[in-house]
């Protein structure tokens, strides 16, 4: 029963972490274009 919680902490991490790469291009995409405007 424990076991089962950890491994779904663990999905539930390299799910986000997986997210934050997929993220970290286009925030800073995004930081480039709002720079670029002013």
């Amino acid at each position: 029963m424990a076991e089962n919680m950890l491994f779904r902490l663990l999905q539930q991490r390299e799910s986000m972490l997986v997210g934050e790469m997929l993220l970290q291009p286009i925030i800073v995409y995004m930081k480039k274009l709002i720079q670029g405007q002013q």
